[in-house]
């Protein structure tokens, strides 16, 4: 995924590459710069996205001990899990696209084959979706 990520923004700026002499370089800081940025996502992004279909709970509420600071940021990243695996796959996706892939909405067309309007539109009734189940606990 990292590769087509470096050579999709390779294909995207080829045209502020002056000197073509210069290309090995130029990929290699743009190869750099794409690893980087997915390993300061991967360190602030907590993994919200996985076993939504596997672990047989989807879109329960947790019940945890909310006793202490720690205790209620787990249980609040357990209840927007619970939500995250409550939303349709179609949703989720684009939340997951956006948020933990920081994918822009042109990014996400091409992805998944829409417009960016329809991305725009799922990503609105996503996060509808997730706020009308944090409130209402589902």
């Amino acid at each position: 995924m990292l590769a087509q990520e470096v050579f999709l923004r390779c294909l995207r700026d080829l045209s502020t590459l002056h000197d073509p002499r210069c290309f090995g370089p130029w990929l290699c800081s743009i190869a750099r710069n794409v690893c980087c940025n997915w390993v300061r996502s991967r360190q602030h992004a907590p993994e919200l996205f996985t076993d939504c279909e596997s672990n047989g709970h989807a879109g329960q509420v947790p019940v945890l001990d909310r006793a202490t600071e720690e205790a209620e940021m787990a249980y609040d990243m357990e209840l927007l899990r619970a939500g995250l695996c409550a939303l349709p796959e179609i949703y989720r996706e684009v939340i997951r696209l956006f948020y933990s892939d920081r994918l822009t909405y042109k990014e996400m067309a091409a992805l998944l084959g829409v417009s960016p309007a329809t991305v725009n539109a799922r990503l609105s009734e996503a996060r509808e979706r997730l706020r009308r189940w944090l409130i209402n606990g589902q």
